[in-house]
């Protein structure tokens, strides 16, 4: 945008053709702060068998919670809240996306786990997909709008490959920290 177009209004800038505000979404706002985090993988799933990423919450923060999957085919996506598990078998680290930051998340989350407790299902989403060889299409699926998950709680975002051969599929989460939902 050229500078002739900018104008200033208070605290607020403008575009002068349009008096439309410029400025950026609270979430991007989030990124700046430095209290924004990502993580991804891209999972090999068998048959019938699911990729999990488990979060276990801090006690002082709220998760503000978005998440897409990706699949080379039919998958079934769901999100549960007070999963329960008893082996954490791979912990990862979300990155803060704000590069600049020190700041570190007060979620665990680990990949790999052991499932003891299913949980209450929050949300269930479908990637279609055919379901014999010569129609496997795949597809995505991403939650645009923010789950506010609560403090010191465990969710899990379970991925089921519902065909009959191994697939590739990619989970992402994101998601940005605050004292108050």
């Amino acid at each position: 945008m050229s500078k002739n177009r900018v104008r200033y209004a208070g605290n607020i800038t403008v575009d002068s053709l349009t008096s439309v505000p410029i400025g950026i979404g609270y979430p991007h706002y989030e990124v700046h702060n430095g209290n924004t985090y990502f993580y991804s993988k891209t999972f090999t799933v068998n048959p019938s068998a699911t990729a999990n990423v488990f979060m276990s919450l801090g006690t002082t923060k709220y998760n503000h919670f978005v998440f897409e999957v990706a699949s080379e085919a039919k998958s079934e996506v769901i999100l549960y809240e007070g999963a329960g598990t008893t082996v954490f078998n791979t912990t990862v680290t979300p990155v803060n996306m704000n590069r600049a930051s020190t700041n570190t998340t007060q979620t665990d989350v680990y990949i790999n786990t052991n499932i003891t407790t299913t949980g209450s299902q929050l949300a269930n989403e479908l990637i279609p997909g055919g379901g014999n060889l010569k129609s496997h299409v795949g597809g995505d699926v991403r939650s645009d709008t923010e789950w506010i998950l609560k403090k010191n709680t465990k969710y899990r975002l379970q991925v089921e490959n519902q065909i009959t051969t191994t697939k590739q599929i990619f989970v992402g989460i994101e998601y940005y920290e605050e004292s108050n939902s």
